[in-house]
């Protein structure tokens, strides 16, 4: 529904540069008609080429293209602009692609720094087989629903030192 309401606002107004970057991105996020993505994601950058949102698509369409450093640097300069953690994680996706590990994973420990750790990150970590930061994994729980901490290590515990 939302490419025919696209497509009917563009043929009204062909230049609207929303219209143009929201179908260009609907078109590279399905990966389908990456050519029709790419003619409207280039009108939409013509006329507002600082636009965060717009820098994102014209990224995830060269991700989606396997142009990986293009990809990276209109990600980058989308998240200099304005971060957003949906570009974050393309941006990680990228540098996944790119065969850029170390750097996936430093993005991902940034993302989890500013948005806090997530089961939807630990599945999107897992999903390009990135490890979390050491500060994102949650210390195991014990029977008693306590967590284990260090000073389990420092020796045996007396359950009267716990009461």
């Amino acid at each position: 529904e939302a490419v025919s309401l696209l497509k009917a606002l563009l043929a009204i107004n062909p230049d609207h540069v929303q219209a143009n970057n929201a179908l260009g991105y609907l078109y590279a996020e399905e990966n389908e008609h990456l050519d029709e993505a790419g003619k409207l994601l280039q009108r939409a950058y013509n006329a507002e080429p600082l636009d965060p949102y717009i820098l994102d698509s014209m990224g995830w369409l060269a991700y989606r293209e396997g142009r990986y450093r293009a990809a990276y640097e209109f990600t980058q300069a989308s998240l200099k602009r304005l971060y957003d953690p949906e570009v974050a994680k393309h941006l990680i996706e990228i540098l996944c692609a790119d065969g850029r590990r170390s750097e996936a994973e430093g993005a991902l420990a940034d993302l989890i720094s500013r948005e806090g750790a997530s089961a939807e990150l630990d599945a999107f970590a897992k999903r390009l087989g990135l490890r979390l930061p050491a500060q994102a994994i949650k210390p195991a729980a014990t029977p008693n629903g306590s967590t284990s901490s260090s000073a389990a290590s420092d020796g045996p515990v007396e359950l009267k030192d716990k009461l």
